[in-house]
């Protein structure tokens, strides 16, 4: 491997790894709000996402199970 290449694998795993850890961090507080819905905007947010998530799964699941 050149060294260049090594520079560019480092580079590209921190990318990923920052990727992850901002993730998770979203993930987390989003995780808080939804515990302490206060906020009625934030409540119909999360209620819309899951919604949506839900009928998401079960658009996934029914073509699973029709395959």
């Amino acid at each position: 491997m050149k060294p260049v290449e090594k520079i560019l694998l480092g580079i590209g795993k921190t990318c990923i790894l920052l990727l992850v850890f901002i993730m998770k961090k979203l993930l987390g507080n989003i995780i808080k709000e939804n515990r302490n819905c206060i906020h009625s905007h934030s409540y119909k947010w999360h209620k819309f996402m899951n919604n949506h998530l839900k009928i998401l799964i079960g658009t996934v699941s029914n073509r699973i199970t029709r395959a």
